[in-house]
């Protein structure tokens, strides 16, 4: 099935990071412990100031028993598909929006090639969300939009028997 992972965490941004004035917030690493109520979660978001930028390394991981998949290929995971479902295809995650107000980041991986996860397990990307439009001269908090797309199977079995009646 599709499925999608969304947090929303608050983030510091300091248009001024040098200055050693008192300040109203500090950038700091964000851990998620109990995972985001999704099968892939994100786990933990770590933050880096510069002049001109922020730059947050996002990272990702399965947490559920199940198979990620590339969303673009959910027609393969079909047990009447008459393949089976190449590696290439697995442990797939996009960036669907990565955004802080309007404007959104621009990440690497790029959002249209996806996030491999290494391993089956977990993946990162890094986006940058730029400073030259921000008109305030000092910190402030605001949440950070991360939404994540893939495809996502499970499977339960449940042992039977048929008695004769």
């Amino acid at each position: 099935y599709l499925y999608s992972t969304y947090a929303s965490p608050m983030v510091c941004i300091d248009p001024a990071p040098m200055s050693e004035g008192r300040k109203v917030c500090h950038p700091r690493e964000i851990t998620f412990n109990g995972g985001n109520g999704a099968p892939v979660a994100i786990t933990r978001i770590e933050q880096e100031n510069t002049r001109r930028s922020v730059y947050f390394d996002i990272y990702i991981k399965n947490i559920g028993s199940g198979t990620v998949f590339d969303m673009g290929q959910i027609e393969k995971c079909s047990p009447y598909y008459p393949a089976d479902l190449s590696t290439r295809y697995k442990d797939k995650v996009y960036l669907i929006d990565v955004r802080i107000g309007g404007q959104h980041l621009e990440c690497t991986p790029d959002k249209f090639d996806g996030v491999k996860l290494i391993d089956g397990r977990g993946g990162h990307v890094r986006c940058r969300y730029d400073l030259e439009y921000v008109t305030s001269k000092s910190a402030y908090e605001t949440p950070l939009i991360v939404e994540l797309g893939y495809g996502y199977s499970n499977t339960m079995t449940r042992r039977t028997s048929v008695k004769r009646v």
